[in-house]
């Protein structure tokens, strides 16, 4: 759990590094002809209270429709 609390520190910390990091990534998954990434459903949802329980149910479809359109729509 501390690994998770620390990367994701590092991520708020300089989340455009991050998201160009992630960006190069996907590219180099892109130009290997790998499928598009998808985000999977949120485990263990039920034990969240009501918003942030549809948040995270919600979060994976609105995930997987801007990865698909992302993956089909760039170079």
């Amino acid at each position: 759990m501390l690994a998770r609390v620390r990367a994701l520190h590092r991520l708020l910390k300089s989340p455009e590094t991050a998201a160009k990091r992630l960006a190069r990534s996907f590219q180099r998954l892109k130009a290997k002809g790998r499928p598009s990434p998808v985000a999977g459903p949120a485990p263990n949802a039920f034990r969240l209270n009501a918003e942030l329980g549809a948040l995270s149910t919600a979060l994976p479809g609105l995930l997987n429709a801007r990865l698909i359109s992302a993956w089909t729509d760039s170079g």
